[in-house]
């Protein structure tokens, strides 16, 4: 993985995309431990999540309230999946907690000094924005968008790798926000293939 990311935040990182691989590999085999190995998925993420806000030094306050945020939206999923109450509420954290990390982005990649453009964080920024715009879409036109915004999981995912492989990033808080992205959209990624090929 990333060589500048300490061992214990790539454990953290890779172990809820095996157990989502594992969960998805057992249904397809219709064995009936898949769904508890999706709720280690989950539990995994929600763990790494922890892991990244003590990770963060307090200078980095911010970035520890928006993956509190995210932490939230993580459970809310998890609710929504499992149909109990409150899920909706707790999903709406965690999309308030992935607006202010596009805003974070965004004001990061512009207020740079450097002559060079930090593209790649600008262009990860504008896929957030432009994803955001399809899922408000998607309530207003009744899923017509909901197909196209899955596929920005893809350059989102490669965005994310290249900013990290290249030190692209303001400090510790952004480069684990840039990390959690990954990540997520890694474990959107597994999720859809598995779907395709199921």
């Amino acid at each position: 993985m990333i060589s500048n990311i300490k061992r214990s935040t790539q454990l953290f990182a890779i172990a809820p995309l095996l157990l989502l691989i594992i969960s998805k590999t057992l249904l397809i085999l219709a064995d009936s431990a898949s769904q508890s190995f999706v709720w280690v998925a989950y539990v995994a993420e929600f763990i790494f999540l922890w892991h990244l806000i003590f990770e963060n030094k307090k200078t980095d306050w911010l970035y520890s309230i928006v993956i509190g945020l995210l932490i939230l939206g993580s459970i809310g999923d998890l609710f929504r999946i499992m149909h109990w109450p409150f899920g909706p509420i707790m999903f709406f954290g965690g999309l308030l907690g992935s607006m202010i990390m596009t805003c974070l982005f965004l004001y990061n990649s512009v207020k740079t000094t450097s002559k060079v453009v930090r593209y790649e964080m600008l262009m990860l920024s504008l896929c957030l924005i432009v994803q955001f715009a399809m899922a408000i879409s998607i309530l207003v036109l009744h899923g017509f968008w909901a197909t196209y915004s899955k596929f920005l999981f893809y350059p989102i995912a490669a965005l994310c790798g290249t900013v990290l492989l290249k030190n692209k990033y303001v400090n510790l808080g952004e480069r684990n926000l840039t990390l959690y992205l990954l990540v997520h959209s890694l474990f959107i990624i597994i999720r859809l293939t598995f779907r395709l090929f199921a």
